[in-house]
């Protein structure tokens, strides 16, 4: 009888500190989450969850993983999200500027590309994590797939968000060399950015979307598809079926952040803290170039479509999608222009993320994916 109480015991002890550690991680994240909030930072929600989870990670050197049914779950609510931002509203407003918006969509992808390409030649970072880091756009869609494609899911955070914040550091300064148009400002008729329909709706979509993925990973499981499908499904009822404007509920998508926030942190190592640490000065080179060179397509665009140069400056950011938006309601500019050449940027980038990872794993063979400490 001793032994098989002190065997209880043993097994009910990990059992303990097992619910401790995710105590810890939960009481961290909220602590970050709201630290961040009320400092107005944007992407709060995903970025709380990093911190606050590799914070954890890091102190208490424990690696733990999210129940997969749990990251898939805040997958498919993000792709849902994200589907809603564009619809029948957005193809009219693209309308005779077609060729515009195919010159900057193309053109931020090659950049996007040929920056990876300089980063993966000048570290030692592979071309999965490389292309999957420097994508211009989606941050928290291609953060929540990139450890699914076969990338390093820590450094295409740290990647994607340092671009983030460039990016929006940079929109005041920007906002001021750029001359806006009153005049077309006036007249535009802004664009929102979410669904705006019944809250009832977007959690069926949600509930469709979940089904819809086990039923095809059932028959190929292929992980990127987690976001991408409910995102194109959604999309496609947006644009074919009348009335049908699913409002995924703000808490509810906030939540999906802040899981994939923690998936992503809870990888975070020393080692990992520190090649990001080694590449950050080319790094920071590389988006100050990129963003640059975006806004030069900003330019073209603005050319093209007759709008201001601040219009195509705003409309070409590689990234900051919400505090562009927050910038061009407050300035002289068409805020439904900005808006829908910022969403279909988002939507090509998450469309284009797993081709480009799926070419450069065939392309370089036994790297991509390679964690900087060999643990994962």
């Amino acid at each position: 009888m001793p032994a098989a109480d002190g065997g209880a015991g043993r097994r009910i002890r990990p059992s303990w500190r097992s619910v401790r550690f995710w105590v810890v991680v939960a009481a961290a994240v909220a602590l970050a989450v709201v630290v961040l909030q009320l400092l107005h930072v944007s992407g709060a929600p995903i970025l709380g969850g990093i911190i606050g989870a590799a914070a954890v990670s890091l102190t208490l050197g424990r690696r733990s993983d999210l129940a997969p049914s749990v990251s898939r779950l805040a997958q498919v609510v993000l792709g849902v999200a994200i589907g809603t931002t564009i619809g029948p509203e957005a193809l009219g407003e693209i309308g005779a500027s077609w060729p515009g918006y195919v010159v900057v969509l193309v053109g931020t992808v090659l950049l996007g590309m040929l920056a990876g390409l300089v980063l993966q030649r000048w570290t030692r970072v592979d071309g999965v994590t490389a292309q999957l880091g420097m994508l211009t756009g989606g941050a928290s869609g291609i953060t929540a797939m990139s450890a699914d494609v076969g990338a390093d899911a820590r450094l295409v955070s740290v990647m994607q968000y340092l671009r983030v914040y460039l990016v929006i550091a940079l929109l005041p300064f920007v906002s001021r060399i750029f001359p806006g148009d009153p005049a077309r400002a006036a007249d535009a008729v802004t664009l929102r950015a979410s669904g705006g329909g019944p809250v009832a709706l977007g959690l069926a979509a949600v509930v469709g979307s979940v089904l819809l993925v086990l039923l095809i990973n059932r028959v190929a499981d292929v992980p990127s598809l987690t976001v991408l499908l409910p995102m194109v499904v959604t999309t496609v009822l947006r644009l074919t079926v009348p009335g049908f404007d699913p409002a995924v509920p703000a808490g509810l998508e906030a939540g999906a952040l802040v899981v994939i926030g923690v998936q992503t942190g809870l990888a975070f190592t020393v080692a990992a803290l520190r090649q990001a640490g080694r590449m950050l000065p080319l790094l920071i080179a590389a988006i100050l170039l990129m963003i640059a060179a975006c806004a030069g397509l900003g330019l073209v665009l603005a050319a093209i479509t007759g709008t201001s140069p601040l219009d195509g400056y705003l409309a070409t950011t590689p990234g900051g999608i919400y505090a562009v938006l927050g910038v061009a309601v407050q300035s002289d500019v068409d805020v439904a222009f900005v808006s829908t050449a910022q969403v279909l940027r988002v939507f090509v980038v998450l469309l284009t993320a797993p081709l480009l990872a799926r070419w450069f794993r065939r392309r370089g063979p036994g790297r991509a994916g390679r964690p900087v400490d060999g643990a994962c």
